[in-house]
C-alpha cells in the first residue's frame, strides 16, 4: 500500500480524537524533570525538557502508526513562546555536577518551522551560561539533518547528541507497518552526516510495529540494532510499542488485532544485542499497564527493575531474570507465529 491510503487512515482517526480547545498555557512547557544520561558507560545528571510546539510536520499529513504525541501540538505556539517556556524550566532546576540537558518537542528540533535558527541560538547561549553544562542531547526527523545546522550548533556547545526515530532497518516494515515517511537510506545519510560533524547519534527502534508478529518484530529489533551499530550509531534505544490515544494502533487494538509486546521479547532483544559496540537501552512507556509492554502482573516489577538496572549499567548479568509461568506461554505463541509462517519477507502490512 502507498503511503497516502494510510495518512488518509491516520486522518480519519484523528478525526474521533478532536477535543475541545484547551487552555494551554503556550508559555508553558508540556513537562520537565531531572533524569540521568549514559553517556559512554557513564552516567550523568541530566534534565529533560518537552516543549510545547507546532508539532511534528510529518504528523500533519498522518504521521506514524504508533504515535500519539500530535496531542501535544499547540499551533497558536510561536518562537517567543518556546523561548518562554525554556527560560522558566532551565531556571527552576540547579545542578552541582555536570549535567547535559534532553529536549524533546513531539517533532523535530533541527525542523526551521518547528524551532528557528534563532531560537535555538538562544536556548544554546542559555545553556552555556550554565558552567557546569556539558551536553545537549534532541531529537529530529533525518531529512532535517544538515551540515550547516550541525556546523552552526557544534561552533557552540561541546557535545551534541541527535536521536532519529529509525524503529526499523526494514525500508518494507518502516513504509507499510510504521508510515514513517523516510528510507533507510536517508536515515543513513543523516547518519553519516552527523559524525562528520563530531555528533553523536542516538538510535530509536520500535519492537513490535502493528502488523508484525511478536517474533518477527524480535528477529527485526535485533538485525536492525545491528546495522545501526555498524554505520556508527553510538546509542541504541529500543522502544516497545504502547497504545496511544488516536492512533492506528489504538484502533486495531480496541478491534483485538494488535497486543502489546511481552517483556520476555524485550529481555531476548538486549540479550542479543549486548554484545554490540554502542549502548543499548530502554525506556519503556507504559511498561506494565495493559497499554504498554508487559508479561503477567506477578513477574513485570522485578523484571522492569532488572531492565532498568541494565540500561544504567550495560551488565549483561542484569538480564538474568527469575523464572515465571507466562514465560512458557510466550514461548507457545512464538512457536505458533513459526508454523503458520508470519515472516517479514512477506508481510502485507495494509
Amino acid at each position: 500500500m502507498t503511503i497516502e491510503p494510510i495518512n488518509n487512515w491516520a486522518r480519519k482517526i484523528r478525526k474521533k480524537q478532536i477535543e475541545k480547545e484547551k487552555s494551554k498555557q503556550i508559555n508553558q512547557p508540556i513537562s520537565s524533570w531531572k533524569d540521568e544520561i549514559l553517556i559512554n558507560g557513564e552516567t550523568f545528571d541530566s534534565l529533560t525538557i518537552i516543549l510545547r510546539t507546532k508539532g511534528c510536520r510529518w504528523a500533519k499529513k498522518g504521521g506514524c502508526s504508533m504515535c500519539g504525541y500530535f496531542h501535544d501540538a499547540t499551533p497558536s505556539v510561536d518562537q517567543k513562546n518556546i523561548i518562554n517556556q525554556f527560560n522558566e524550566v532551565l531556571n527552576n532546576y540547579e545542578f552541582e555536577d555536570e549535567f547535559y540537558v534532553k529536549i524533546f518537542t513531539s517533532g523535530s528540533f533541527l525542523d526551521n518551522k518547528e524551532i528557528s535558527k534563532k531560537t535555538r541560538n538562544k536556548i544554546i547561549h542559555k545553556l552555556n551560561q550554565r558552567q557546569n553544562f556539558r551536553g545537549l542531547s534532541i531529537e529530529t526527523r533525518p531529512e532535517f539533518v544538515e551540515r550547516k545546522k550541525l556546523s552552526n550548533i557544534r561552533e557552540k556547545i561541546n557535545e551534541l547528541i541527535i536521536g532519529i526515530g529509525l524503529e526499523s532497518a526494514s525500508d518494507e516494515i518502516r513504509e507499510e507497518c510504521i508510515n514513517k515517511g523516510f528510507s533507510f537510506d536517508e536515515y543513513k545519510s543523516s547518519l553519516l552526516t552527523s559524525l562528520e560533524n563530531d555528533v553523536e547519534v542516538k538510535t530509536y527502534l520500535l519492537l513490535k510495529p502493528p502488523f508484525l508478529s511478536e517474533k518477527d518484530s524480535i528477529k527485526d529489533s535485533i538485525k536492525s540494532a545491528k546495522k545501526a551499530s555498524k554505520l556508527g550509531s553510538s546509542k541504541i534505544s529500543i522502544n516497545p510499542c504502547n497504545i496511544q490515544r488516536g492512533t492506528i494502533v489504538e484502533e486495531l487494538y480496541e478491534q483485538n488485532e494488535y497486543s502489546p509486546p511481552w517483556l520476555w521479547s524485550l529481555i531476548r532483544v538486549l540479550r542479543q544485542t549486548t554484545k554490540l559496540d554502542t549502548d543499548i537501552i530502554t525506556d519503556p512507556v507504559a511498561a506494565g499497564k495493559e497499554r504498554g509492554i508487559h508479561n503477567c502482573q506477578r513477574c513485570d516489577e522485578r523484571i522492569l527493575k532488572k531492565i532498568k538496572k541494565f540500561t544504567k549499567t550495560q551488565e549483561p548479568r542484569e538480564l538474568e531474570v527469575d523464572y515465571c509461568g507466562c514465560k512458557e506461554e510466550w514461548k507457545k505463541i512464538l512457536e505458533k507465529e513459526n508454523r503458520s509462517h508470519n515472516i517479514t519477507t512477506s508481510i502485507n502490512c495494509v
